[in-house]
């Protein structure tokens, strides 16, 4: 099969498989599966939709399937690095699962009875806590901070 596709492909292809392997590399580190679905999305359309004008540029139907194999590959390889990726990048998750149920619990008798604009202003709180803590995978400083939060909640 390899000889076969090796001998179907342009003599250049090769060197542009390799081109989008190294870039899907690289996009795949800075910008996860995302990129690497635009990426692959382009290459599938510059393969299988690119424009023949004559009949030297048309593609043979065994070009054609070549492409397409070689195309299945890459995807696999590409979906199995950015999972290796991701899995080698991403630090454990720390969260303390019973401080987090203390401080729900905490909440829901600290705020019983309570009018809802106080509520939304906790709430809002809360919400801001979270979000400059979004990229902290040490949750411990996130729930000290809601905890302040609810505490002072009048």
């Amino acid at each position: 099969m390899r000889t076969i596709i090796r001998h179907e492909l342009d003599k250049d292809f090769q060197r542009v498989c390799e081109e989008i392997r190294e870039s899907r590399i690289e996009r795949a580190l800075s910008y996860r599966a995302r990129a690497n679905l635009e990426l692959t999305n382009s290459f599938y359309n510059s393969v299988f939709t690119r424009n023949s004008t004559g009949p030297q540029e048309r593609q043979s139907k065994t070009e054609m399937r070549a492409n397409k194999a070689v195309f299945e590959q890459m995807q696999h390889f590409n979906k199995e690095r950015s999972a290796e990726v991701v899995a080698e990048q991403a630090p454990p998750l720390v969260v303390d699962h019973k401080k987090l149920k203390d401080l729900l619990n905490r909440a829901v008798a600290k705020t019983e009875g309570a009018e809802v604009e106080p509520l939304e202003k906790l709430y809002a709180l809360l919400a801001q806590c979270i979000y400059r803590h979004r990229n902290n995978y040490n949750k411990t400083e996130l729930i000290k901070e809601m905890k302040n939060e609810i505490e002072n909640f009048s």
